[in-house]
């Protein structure tokens, strides 16, 4: 071998070595990298819901109107903006400008709903109008056909009586026959849980605070016809004067501040939705 050949065979030796060992080199991580074990992801814990409050649902309704009190119970619910069930007199729809203003302005509002009670109010000959159950199913429907509706929700004068699917309820038994004689002609009778009553001299017995807590109280211990379900009832003529109203406004207003408590109207109630009005 010359001694030129010589030389060019030990540089081609020398190169082909470092190649092996830069290769090699270049295989280590990866070798390294396939035998290292990937940490296991974590799986968080369920996190647990809370469990949402049971809703408990409100029905205020106003009697007897329209008449003195009925323009401050429409301006406190219109500012208020709170949905209610107003039942009203034939009687007192016609009794003058004044009241037949009140009642178109009612019938223009969506927060109002009304309901039939009665055209004449027995003339509050109570014990005389209930002995005959065709003049109060006449009474009933000669407020529908004033009005030309056909309001189906009503609420018996001067009693507390329930005809309604699933409640069938009578205050004074001498009462019984026309309130089912109503309930035949597809009238369903509403009457009330809880009231907020007036003396007639010094304005409302309760406090809207005080209300807002016996309703609570109801509530609470379930003392009410239906479950969760209060219906509450007060009258226009309660609310004449600016005390009253503004005790109106403030029970209004707390009743807002709670979320569990939802305001309904009559229509809304379990079972007689299917009354027309």
């Amino acid at each position: 071998m010359s001694k030129k050949l010589f030389v060019y065979a030990f540089i081609l030796s020398i190169f082909i070595s470092l190649t092996h060992c830069q290769s090699a080199s270049d295989q280590e991580p990866k070798t390294a990298l396939s035998s290292a074990k990937i940490p296991e992801r974590e799986i968080p814990e369920e996190i647990e819901k809370p469990t949402p409050t049971p809703k408990k649902y409100l029905y205020i309704t106003f009697d007897d109107g329209p008449n003195k009190g009925t323009q401050n119970v429409i301006k406190t619910l219109k500012k208020e903006q709170v949905s209610v069930t107003m039942f009203l007199v034939g009687e007192h729809i016609f009794g003058s400008k004044d009241q037949w203003f009140d009642f178109n302005e009612i019938i223009n509002d969506t927060i109002f709903e009304i309901a039939n009670h009665s055209y004449s109010h027995a003339n509050n000959q109570f014990m005389k109008y209930y002995k005959d159950s065709v003049l109060v199913l006449n009474d009933f429907n000669r407020m529908n056909d004033s009005l030309k509706r056909k309001l189906l929700i009503g609420r018996t004068p001067g009693r507390n009586i329930w005809r309604t699917p699933t409640l069938n309820i009578t205050d004074i038994k001498s009462s019984k026959e026309s309130a089912d004689y109503l309930s035949k002609n597809q009238y369903k009778l509403i009457g009330w849980d809880w009231e907020w009553k007036s003396d007639e001299k010094s304005g409302l017995k309760q406090t809207g605070d005080k209300l807002f807590n016996e309703i609570d109280s109801l509530f609470f211990n379930n003392k009410t016809r239906t479950q969760d379900h209060l219906v509450l009832l007060t009258h226009d003529q309660y609310f004449k004067d600016s005390i009253s109203t503004q005790e109106l406004e403030k029970f209004l207003k707390r009743i807002k501040t709670r979320e569990d408590i939802v305001v309904r109207k009559i229509r809304d109630y379990p079972d007689v939705r299917t009354a027309v009005n």
